[in-house]
This record gives C-alpha cells, sequence and structure tokens, in this order.
C-alpha cells in the first residue's frame, strides 16, 4: 500500500456557474417562468394540478412526435431512409412515455375526478388540434373532424392542408449514397411511413441499416 495520505476529494460545487447574468440560465433557456405559471386550476379541487400537468406534457410529447414526422417525411420523400428510421424509433418511444403516463393519472379516481370536471365545461381532448394533425400525419383522415376548430383559423388551414397533403408526396431525385430498398413504389415508402411504431420491421422492409437500441 502507499504510504501517501488519501487525497481529498475533488469539490462538487466546482465547475458550476453561479453567476447567471453572463449566459443565459437553465429556466430562461428552457423558459420555465412560462411554463410553470401555465397550469391555472378552475376548481379548488387537490387533484387536478395532476389532471392539468399530465395532459399538458401529452401535448408537448405531441409536439415532438409531429416534429421528428414531419422530418421522417421529408427524408422519405429524399429517398434518405438511415436517419428517418432513427427518428421513427425516437417517436415510438414518445408514444411508451405517453402510455406509461396514464398510469401516474391512474392513481387519480374517477370520484376524484368527478368533483373538478364541471369546471372544465366543454373542454375535451378530443379537441386536441396537435392528436388531430398526428392522425392525419400518420394517414388517418377523416374531413369531419376538423370543424370543431374552425373558429381558429390558423389551426384549421394547417389542418386542411394536411388532409389534402399526398402520403407520398413530391419525389425527389434519390442520393448517390442513399440506402433503399429495390422496390421504389410509393407503396414501399408509405410502408415505411406507417411503420413509425414498429422501427425494427420498417427496417426490414425497406432496407435500412441502423438499429434502434
Amino acid at each position: 500500500m502507499s504510504d501517501k495520505p488519501d487525497s481529498k476529494p475533488a469539490d462538487p460545487m466546482a465547475g458550476i456557474h453561479w453567476d447567471l447574468d453572463k449566459s443565459i440560465s437553465y429556466s430562461q433557456y428552457l423558459q420555465l417562468d412560462k411554463l410553470l405559471h401555465a397550469q391555472k386550476l378552475m376548481s379548488g379541487q387537490h387533484d387536478e394540478m395532476l389532471f392539468i400537468i399530465i395532459h399538458q406534457a401529452s401535448e408537448l410529447w405531441i409536439k415532438l412526435c409531429l416534429h421528428e414526422l414531419a422530418a421522417t417525411r421529408a427524408q422519405v420523400r429524399s429517398d434518405d431512409l438511415e436517419p428517418a428510421f432513427k427518428m421513427l424509433s425516437r417517436v415510438a418511444r414518445v408514444q411508451a412515455q405517453l402510455i406509461q403516463s396514464w398510469d401516474v393519472l391512474g392513481t387519480m379516481t374517477p370520484a376524484d375526478y368527478m368533483r373538478f370536471r364541471d369546471s372544465l365545461g366543454q373542454s375535451s381532448g378530443f379537441q386536441s388540434w396537435q392528436y388531430r394533425l398526428l392522425e392525419f400525419m400518420l394517414g388517418n383522415k377523416d374531413a369531419r373532424l376538423i370543424e370543431v376548430h374552425a373558429k381558429d383559423k390558423a389551426v384549421h388551414a394547417l389542418l386542411r392542408q394536411e388532409l389534402s397533403t399526398s402520403a407520398n408526396g413530391p419525389r425527389k431525385a434519390p442520393r448517390a449514397n442513399s440506402r433503399r430498398s429495390s422496390d421504389s413504389s410509393p407503396d414501399a415508402w408509405k410502408s415505411c411511413l406507417s411503420s413509425s411504431f414498429r422501427p425494427v420491421f420498417a427496417k426490414r422492409r425497406c432496407g435500412s441499416s441502423w438499429r434502434p437500441n
């Protein structure tokens, strides 16, 4: 054994930037002031906070899904499939996260919910325009479902645009180094898009060498 005394452990506080005026802070970057003040309870019931946070978090996860699917669709249309499968795998994991969140909501009983349900008026998850857009992007398109958003012109226009968008869209010339299957028919690319929740299956169908963890 060495006769040298044990070295003094490193200071766990070293390297932390305390002067928040010199750079953007964590709270500023994430706009936590807005985010953490967005929970406006309509009743005096304890469980309403859980209800609000679960649904706000769900909308944020759906926003990420839309971001990934838009980029995925652009990659597939360009026959650049390898990065598309990584994005689709991320969507699948977000979906798993969304499903798991219902376990937390399940700690609230129906009786707990009914104590504040009347405070919510006619609001319903059915009115989520992001969820509707997600459905449309994945191919489940029903024009009747956008009428609930008719008074919000920007959202209504966005949904109508997606409603009329072809699943395949304009095809670009394939990249020279693109990994692709020998089947370049429109149905092949539609199959890739529809496999967003089955990335390993999509890899086999479309010939990508990328493997999700």
